[in-house]
């Protein structure tokens, strides 16, 4: 019973490894793509302003 629960355990912090490393890359998809955002609106912000 010992034996499956450890198991179990190990099974369960995997899954978490496996998680946190797919939430890393998901915020980085998020951080660049905010970032991409970012610019593309100055851009075009600025573009409005200076050419009336």
């Amino acid at each position: 019973m010992a034996d499956e629960a450890e198991l179990a355990l190990e099974d369960a912090d995997a899954a978490m490894r496996v998680a946190a490393d797919d939430d890393s890359i998901t915020a980085t998809v998020v951080s660049v793509l905010l970032t991409l955002a970012f610019v593309g609106l100055s851009i075009l912000t600025l573009g409005v302003h200076v050419l009336p």
